[in-house]
Order: structure tokens, then sequence, then C-alpha cells
């Protein structure tokens, strides 16, 4: 039983042959349970609390595979997919969530209702989710040091084990970001470009994700944009000035001193 807790991460366990496999109480809110394979019990995953995140578990064999009357969500989107119910009859005749292509995607066409309430896994999996591996930490290349305003262009680059395509996240390190953009071919080369208003050492973070959302962990790159010396320097203005100003000064002592 999760009993009150929020913002933790229930990954990779096997839970079965019990009365009630989990129960996440009232007040568990904003979790995340992904990868778990709960089966042959009574009740598989009884929910209580709201906002919790619900994707690629199995749900096998149990008298009845979850209840939920809250607010939460059952799936990780297309083509990332939802959960495997042992009891689903749906069919996949369709490619995408439009239903206007044909081919098989592995994702059901129909969702599959969740009892206690509203809430649905739209894009329920045909087969049991089994965890392949994540992409490779995006390697990122470029400069390292540069001025302010300028346009630099990035390269990310992320292998996936299984050869998916991947999606990459890029953070600048000055409060923006690209969100998620792709998809792309696992190990192509996808170059990005930016620029810095203001100076400041700044971290670009990238990670990448696969088609089932597994995502890799973060790798960063350090950008130096040092000061522009030429902005707000007073030196070339105060020389303009000198030099007008001189031969104004040589006059009035030449007019003092010698009288002409």
């Amino acid at each position: 039983m999760i009993q009150r807790s929020s913002d933790i991460i229930i990954e990779g366990n096997n839970i079965s042959n019990n009365d009630v496999g989990i129960v996440i109480s009232t007040n568990s809110n904003n979790n995340l349970l992904k990868n778990n394979n709960i089966s042959n019990n009574n009740d598989g995953l009884y929910l209580f609390g709201s906002n919790n995140i619900i994707y690629h578990n199995n749900f096998i064999d149990n008298d009845l595979n979850a209840h939920d009357a809250y607010s939460n969500s059952w799936d990780n989107g297309y083509p990332s997919g939802g959960n495997y119910w042992s009891d689903y009859t749906g069919a996949d005749n369709n490619h995408g969530p439009d239903q206007d292509k044909s081919g098989s995607d592995l994702i059901g066409d129909i969702p599959y209702n969740i009892l206690g309430g509203n809430n649905q896994d739209r894009y329920p999996l045909m087969f049991p989710y089994v965890d392949q591996g994540a992409p490779n930490p995006p390697l990122i290349e470029g400069n390292t040091n540069g001025k302010i305003g300028e346009v630099y262009s990035y390269t990310f680059t992320s292998i996936d084990p299984n050869d998916d395509d991947v999606y990459y996240y890029i953070d600048w390190g000055d409060n923006t970001n690209n969100g998620w953009v792709g998809p792309y071919s696992s190990g192509d080369e996808v170059i990005k470009a930016h620029k810095w208003s203001s100076q400041g050492t700044y971290i670009i973070k990238a990670k990448a994700k696969d088609n089932s959302g597994e995502e890799s962990e973060w790798d960063e790159l350090t950008v130096s944009i040092p000061r522009d010396k030429s902005i707000n320097n007073p030196f070339p203005e105060l020389l303009q000035i000198y030099r007008n100003i001189f031969p104004l000064i040589q006059k009035l002592i030449q007019q003092h001193w010698f009288g002409f």
C-alpha cells in the first residue's frame, strides 16, 4: 500500500497471488507506476489518489485488474502506449490514434475502460510489455565558447538499443527549451541552433526517449558566453573627445602665456 505518499516511482516489481496487489490510498498523488507485472491477485490495483500515471504495466489474470474512481492517467500517449490487460478483447487493425491508416501498431484500436469511474487506458498494449532498454544519453557537440547574440549550431546524437526512433528534449540553460522534438532515426545527427542574449556560463542538457517512452539519462555541455567588451566601453568615445578638445586647450594656453 502507498499511504499518503506523493512524487514516487513504483517500477520493476512482480506482484502476484495477493488479495490486493497495489493500493494507492487517499492523498497519494503524482506518483508514477510503470514496468510492473501484476498478476493472479484478487484485485490488481486500487487507486484512491489523483494525478497518478500508470503505464507499461502488465495486468494478467487478476480477478479485478484495476479500480479507479479518481483523476489519473492510464497511458503514456501514442505511440508509447498504455498497459497490457489480459482481459482486453479489442482488435489491432489500424495504425495511429486517428485510425485512418491500415496496419498493426501493437496498440488496441479501442480504449480499455477502468472500473470505478470514467478513466480509460486509451492505448492498451496488445502484448505484455517488455522493457528492452532506453536510448543512450545524447552526445552533444558544438562550440563551448561564444559571443552574446551569435547563433551557434549543436549536434545531438543518440542510439537506441532496439533501433527505435528517438526524440530529444533540449534545455539550453537560459530558461528556454525545445520540448520534445522528433522522431529521428536512431544514430542520426540532429542539428539545433541557439543564441544567448547575455553573458554567463550555460549548461546545455539533453535527453532522448524512444517510441516506448523509455528515457535516457541527461548529457551536458557547458558553454561560456563572456561579456562583449565592445559594449559600454567608454574609452573610444573619451579618446575622440580628447582629440577634439586638445587643440582648443593648446590654443588657450598659448593665448594666456604668450599673448597670441
